[in-house]
């Protein structure tokens, strides 16, 4: 997402696209003055994971009625959902209440257009379909499954507890909570 963010910035610079807001946070992000110094940046001495820090900058916009911005994140629901209902017809699940699970952090950004249009792409193919955002990390919740297994008994209120102190003592294991229940499901794994 982060060279798409960049594409775009660069398809309004030289007139192949239209504008977006999107430059001067891209610009302010990746400490350049201007569009050449931005594609000098990129192909020297940009760390590679330095991108990533524009994905947050597309939400921002897009929640600010950015049309690029919104274009990109409705783009990349539509690959999400339509990935998801792969899996889904493939394993012949279209009429069951399949959990779909969103777990990396893009799917936290602000504002409800990407988890919109993934839900709405998912339930074209699986109308019953659950998506869910996890509250912990993969690896909590893989932890709390091995526990499961294990045949501890883990019921809401030592769940409950578990989060609060993750909260307090490690808040990196924590997803944040960006939307209402109506938007979407929680799931603790």
């Amino acid at each position: 997402m982060g060279q798409q963010i960049v594409r775009v910035v660069m398809r309004a610079w030289d007139g192949r696209g239209p504008a977006t807001m999107l430059r001067q946070p891209v610009l302010k992000v990746m400490n350049v003055q201007n569009e050449i110094e931005l594609m000098r940046y990129l192909r020297g001495e940009c760390p590679p994971d330095h991108i990533l820090e524009l994905v947050p900058l597309l939400f921002d916009a897009a929640y600010e009625g950015d049309e690029v911005a919104q274009s990109l994140l409705t783009f990349l629901g539509k690959e999400v959902g339509l990935t998801a209902g792969v899996l889904i017809r493939r394993l012949g699940l279209e009429k069951e209440e399949v959990p779909v699970v969103l777990s990396t952090s893009v799917f936290r950004g602000k504002g409800p257009l990407l988890l919109d249009v993934i839900t709405e792409t998912v339930h074209r193919i699986a109308p019953k379909a659950r998506i869910i955002i996890p509250i912990f990390v993969p690896v909590v919740g893989a932890a709390i499954e091995a526990l499961k297994l294990s045949g501890v008994l883990l019921c809401e209120a030592l769940l409950s507890k578990l989060e609060q102190e993750l909260r307090r003592k490690h808040p990196e294991l924590i997803y944040a909570k960006t939307l209402n229940a109506q938007e979407t499901s929680w799931s603790i794994t």
